[in-house]
């Protein structure tokens, strides 16, 4: 097996489909999220035997940003449905997002 590296939880504005932005279940006790790994945990799960995979880290999001050098008038097309964790800081930068 792989060693896998523990990520910080994100956020709800960075990670709309994330586990941390659910709201909680009157039924589940403070001690069960506890025990309960979020970090990283989307609701949807990625196909990667069709080479899908979701961009969790912000610092990579933030450089691609970065580097697309937006203008508040441009679009951006957007290619294939995700997480929104490239959504959000393309919106901010951008006029439209498609």
């Amino acid at each position: 097996k792989t060693k896998r590296i523990k990520r910080s939880t994100p956020t709800s504005a960075s990670a709309p489909y994330s586990a941390s932005s659910r709201p909680s279940s009157s039924s589940t006790t403070p001690s069960d999220h506890a025990t309960k790994s979020s970090a990283g945990t989307n609701l949807i799960a990625p196909n990667t035997s069709l080479g899908q995979h979701f961009l969790k880290n912000p610092a990579v999001v933030t450089a691609i940003v970065a580097k697309s050098a937006l203008k508040p008038t441009d679009t951006v097309l957007e290619i294939g449905p995700g997480t929104g964790n490239m959504t959000v800081p393309l919106l901010q930068q951008s006029k439209h997002v498609i």
